[in-house]
């Protein structure tokens, strides 16, 4: 169901056998039926009855991997946060209400089990949502499989997302990841499988994963993307790297508009961000929130929504950006060439952000941030004398 659907929805129940029934049978959902309801209500919860705008807060857990694949973010990295610095921000985040689910990535989650479960045991205690995001190497044999998955829904990570794509293969096979994803059904996960392929026409079913018994249930979803010209997948030669098609409408909004304003911490040097892209990470300090090691995550998060570059990308987009600061005198070479080419806003972002012109685009924005404020203000002040004077 799509976010805007949310005001028409008038009666939720949740059946024994894990069905979601809508609108009194308007629209059903069927669930798998070993997921626990603690799960199906909070998944419920935060799909169907919370106002748009929950966020994400994902902890980059570490940066070290035990696989090579083609587009990796951070290579050859071994950072990772210690368990008291995670424990800490985990639980500032499960005391903001901003946010809905707390998501763990890396690098590889899974090489630091114990993490996970302690992290998970927090969020639970919070009755937040937690996930994390896997290449699955963990799941050669399906008994053991199944023996994790278990845990760690019994911990309270209630979300799982495998990432497999032929880069993957030669260090995990499709056969392991199904036994990954089989596992986390029947142990009641809510589970995700995603990839980056080299075209948009491929996809999991075309290297030997079979999805049709898992599509029967709604608490599993499938993605598949190109493989983009971000980290090591700069050198990649099949990396997607012109847009086919370039709609002259289009803003180039910030993915963020969409999917929602995620805070993300990295282990280094306290970095933190205001989106999860793989074009993100430590290249792109220039739009760094703060130093989790000194600011709360409250403050952060109140930081970004308060941020007048990321504000303007999400509201009004890059072109109109560029057009804003043409009229402003400033000119960053190469933007309009990549505003016609761009695979992504996100390629487009890193290049305004490692621009030398980039402090005055940000002063540029947050002039435009406070007008907009005060413009606001202006608009609610006659509904407030209305209400001031009729109390």
């Amino acid at each position: 169901m799509k976010p805007d659907d949310r005001n028409e929805i008038i009666d939720i129940e949740i059946t024994d056998d894990n069905r979601v029934v809508i609108n009194h049978g308007e629209k059903e959902v069927r669930l798998h039926p070993s997921m626990p309801k603690w799960l199906v209500r909070a998944y419920v919860r935060l799909s169907f009855e919370t106002k748009n705008g929950l966020r994400k807060f994902v902890l980059s857990l570490t940066d070290n991997c035990n696989i090579k694949c083609d587009y990796c973010c951070h290579p050859r990295l071994q950072s990772k946060f210690d368990i008291g610095d995670a424990l800490r921000l985990v639980d500032e985040a499960c005391e903001c209400s901003t946010f809905g689910e707390v998501c763990l990535t890396g690098g590889e989650p899974f090489l630091h089990f114990d993490a996970l479960l302690e992290i998970g045991c927090l969020c639970r205690r919070h009755d937040m949502l937690c996930g994390a995001i896997t290449n699955g190497y963990w799941a050669k044999d399906p008994v053991s499989a199944r023996t994790m998955c278990e845990e760690i829904l019994g911990a309270g990570v209630g979300r799982i997302t495998f990432s497999w794509d032929p880069s993957h293969g030669q260090y995990v096979s499709a056969g392991t990841v199904m036994n990954g994803l089989t596992a986390a059904m029947e142990a009641g996960l809510k589970v995700n499988l995603t990839g980056s392929f080299a075209s948009e026409k491929d996809s999991h079913e075309d290297f030997g994963f079979d999805l049709e018994p898992l599509r029967r249930y709604a608490n599993f979803a499938h993605s598949t993307n190109r493989i983009l010209p971000a980290g090591r997948g700069q050198s990649h030669p099949q990396a997607h790297r012109r847009r086919e098609s370039n709609d002259s409408t289009s803003a180039l909004l910030c993915p963020g508009y969409h999917r929602g304003h995620d805070l993300v911490l990295y282990p280094l040097d306290g970095l933190a961000l205001p989106c999860c892209s793989v074009f993100s990470g430590y290249k792109l300090t220039p739009l760094r929130l703060g130093d989790w090691r000194e600011d709360s995550v409250r403050d952060l998060a109140d930081t970004q929504m308060a941020d007048g570059f990321y504000r303007y990308i999400n509201r009004e987009g890059f072109k109109p950006l560029r057009d804003h600061l043409r009229e402003k005198g400033i000119e960053i070479p190469g933007l309009s060439e990549m505003l016609t080419e761009a695979v992504s806003p996100c390629e487009v972002c890193t290049l305004v952000a490692q621009s030398s012109e980039f402090d005055g685009v940000r002063e540029i924005c947050d002039v435009w941030l406070e007008q907009r404020v005060l413009q606001s203000l202006k608009d609610i002040r006659p509904a407030l004398t209305r209400c001031f004077e009729s109390a």
